[in-house]
Protein backbone atom coordinates (compact mmCIF):
# COMPACT_ATOMS: atom_id res chain seq x y z
CA UNK A 1 0.00 0.00 0.00
CA UNK A 2 1.26 3.48 -0.83
CA UNK A 3 1.01 6.54 1.35
CA UNK A 4 -2.31 8.31 1.85
CA UNK A 5 -3.70 11.82 1.70
CA UNK A 6 -6.05 12.67 4.56
CA UNK A 7 -8.45 15.62 4.41
CA UNK A 8 -9.30 17.12 7.83
CA UNK A 9 -10.40 20.31 9.63
CA UNK A 10 -7.93 22.02 11.94
CA UNK A 11 -8.57 23.80 15.26
CA UNK A 12 -9.52 27.02 13.40
CA UNK A 13 -12.13 25.04 11.42
CA UNK A 14 -10.16 25.43 8.19
CA UNK A 15 -9.70 22.55 5.78
CA UNK A 16 -6.25 21.00 5.40
CA UNK A 17 -4.80 17.79 4.07
CA UNK A 18 -1.85 15.79 5.29
CA UNK A 19 0.28 13.29 3.45
CA UNK A 20 1.02 10.14 5.40
CA UNK A 21 3.67 7.53 4.67
CA UNK A 22 2.77 3.86 4.49
CA UNK A 23 3.56 3.46 8.20
CA UNK A 24 1.26 6.37 9.18
CA UNK A 25 4.01 8.95 9.69
CA UNK A 26 2.85 12.45 8.69
CA UNK A 27 5.18 13.61 5.93
CA UNK A 28 3.59 16.99 5.09
CA UNK A 29 0.63 19.19 6.01
CA UNK A 30 -1.00 21.64 3.61
CA UNK A 31 -1.81 25.28 4.10
CA UNK A 32 -5.26 26.15 5.49
CA UNK A 33 -8.16 26.38 3.02
CA UNK A 34 -11.40 28.17 3.88
CA UNK A 35 -13.47 25.91 1.61
CA UNK A 36 -13.44 22.15 1.26
CA UNK A 37 -13.54 22.44 -2.56
CA UNK A 38 -10.32 24.49 -2.48
CA UNK A 39 -8.61 21.83 -0.35
CA UNK A 40 -9.71 19.13 -2.81
CA UNK A 41 -8.36 21.24 -5.68
CA UNK A 42 -5.07 21.47 -3.73
CA UNK A 43 -4.96 17.67 -3.50
CA UNK A 44 -5.55 17.43 -7.25
CA UNK A 45 -2.72 19.88 -7.91
CA UNK A 46 -0.44 17.91 -5.58
CA UNK A 47 -1.17 14.68 -7.45
CA UNK A 48 -0.54 16.36 -10.80
CA UNK A 49 2.75 18.08 -9.96
CA UNK A 50 4.42 16.13 -7.14
CA UNK A 51 5.81 13.33 -9.31
CA UNK A 52 7.51 15.77 -11.67
CA UNK A 53 8.55 18.40 -9.13
CA UNK A 54 12.16 19.50 -9.07
CA UNK A 55 13.88 19.90 -5.72
CA UNK A 56 15.33 23.35 -5.09
CA UNK A 57 17.75 23.80 -2.18
CA UNK A 58 16.98 27.23 -0.72
CA UNK A 59 18.93 26.59 2.50
CA UNK A 60 22.01 28.65 3.38
CA UNK A 61 25.20 26.83 2.42
CA UNK A 62 26.48 26.91 6.02
CA UNK A 63 23.79 24.52 7.29
CA UNK A 64 24.93 20.90 7.70
CA UNK A 65 23.27 18.25 5.57
CA UNK A 66 21.75 15.43 7.59
CA UNK A 67 21.27 11.99 6.07
CA UNK A 68 17.75 11.23 4.90
CA UNK A 69 16.00 8.28 6.49
CA UNK A 70 15.25 5.82 3.72
CA UNK A 71 11.65 4.74 3.24
CA UNK A 72 11.25 1.03 2.64
CA UNK A 73 10.14 0.30 -0.93
CA UNK A 74 6.78 -1.28 -1.61
CA UNK A 75 6.85 -5.06 -1.88
CA UNK A 76 7.59 -6.38 -5.34
CA UNK A 77 4.77 -8.20 -7.11
CA UNK A 78 6.12 -11.16 -9.05
CA UNK A 79 4.17 -11.96 -12.22
CA UNK A 80 3.04 -15.45 -13.05
CA UNK A 81 5.79 -17.69 -14.46
CA UNK A 82 5.90 -17.71 -18.25
CA UNK A 83 6.78 -20.92 -20.04
CA UNK A 84 9.14 -21.10 -23.02
CA UNK A 85 9.24 -24.36 -24.95
CA UNK A 86 8.00 -26.36 -21.97
CA UNK A 87 10.39 -24.82 -19.41
CA UNK A 88 9.69 -21.99 -17.00
CA UNK A 89 11.00 -18.76 -18.53
CA UNK A 90 13.73 -18.29 -15.89
CA UNK A 91 15.16 -21.75 -16.78
CA UNK A 92 15.23 -21.15 -20.54
CA UNK A 93 18.43 -19.93 -22.18
CA UNK A 94 18.74 -16.13 -21.77
CA UNK A 95 18.90 -15.63 -25.55
CA UNK A 96 15.79 -17.72 -26.23
CA UNK A 97 13.19 -15.94 -28.31
CA UNK A 98 9.65 -17.07 -28.90
CA UNK A 99 7.95 -16.17 -32.17
CA UNK A 100 4.61 -14.41 -32.10
CA UNK A 101 1.65 -16.75 -32.56
CA UNK A 102 1.25 -17.72 -36.21
CA UNK A 103 4.82 -16.70 -37.17
CA UNK A 104 7.97 -18.68 -37.56
CA UNK A 105 11.15 -17.95 -35.64
CA UNK A 106 13.86 -15.93 -37.36
CA UNK A 107 16.35 -18.30 -38.94
CA UNK A 108 19.23 -15.86 -39.25
CA UNK A 109 19.22 -16.06 -43.04
CA UNK A 110 18.65 -12.86 -44.95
Amino acid sequence: MAGTIELFTDSDECFRFRIKAQDGTVVAVSVAFEEKAAAIAGISALREYAGMGLVTDACPAALPVEPVRAIAPAPCVIPAVQHVRGKPFHQAAPHTTVPAPGRTAWSGAA
